[in-house]
């Protein structure tokens, strides 16, 4: 190589790779516990903050331990305004949507990061979201008449129906007996 091209082809190279070590840097994390010991886990896109434990779980320092209660819908609804009044702070219970992003933003394989929520409980988590969408139903479609579904069967069974999200996996459901027993995950937004 022509000694004269070296330099300019070396600085080239050099001021290549301090902008790739730039664009590298990794971006804040999505989820952060601002003091270790805390039993709390703060998502930083947003005013959120997350219980480190399910309901019924206590935070040792390093662990949660203990078992999730399993409650219905309206137990853990009862649940929320009980921590609220211990604590006094404004817990309650996640929408579907948040519980959702809380999945997406843990970045696991599956579940939710074991490092900010230790031992937690997969599967299905209550949540406070009773509708998404007020869409009329099409009561000839074959998935509909053969679950009985019509708009006025949609109206009274939405009051027996709630929403979940499986922690797992992310994926919610809006067809879930209020009575069942699920764990709960608190949430409240920054003071």
């Amino acid at each position: 190589m022509i000694p004269a091209l070296r330099w300019p082809l070396a600085l080239l190279l050099l001021v290549g790779t301090a902008f790739g070590a730039q664009a590298a840097a990794p971006e804040a994390a999505p989820l952060q516990v601002n003091e270790p010991r805390t039993d709390e886990v703060r998502e930083t896109g947003s005013s959120l903050v997350w219980a480190r434990c399910a309901e019924g779980m206590r935070w040792s320092g390093h662990h949660c331990l203990g078992r999730p209660l399993l409650l219905s819908r309206t137990e853990a609804m009862q649940r929320a305004t009980e921590r609220q009044r211990e604590s006094g702070l404004a817990w309650r219970l996640p929408t579907a949507k948040e519980l959702q992003r809380l999945v997406k933003l843990n970045r696991q394989t599956e579940g939710l990061d074991p490092k900010l929520f230790p031992d937690a409980p997969l599967g299905w988590h209550w949540s406070a979201t009773t509708r998404t969408n007020g869409q009329s139903v099409n009561a000839y479609r074959y998935d509909n008449i053969a679950r009985g579904v019509s708009g006025e069967s949609v109206n009274r069974l939405s009051f027996l129906q709630g929403w979940a999200v499986d922690l797992g996996t992310g994926d919610m459901n809006g067809e879930v007996a209020k009575k069942s027993e699920m764990p709960v995950r608190l949430v409240r937004n920054e003071r």
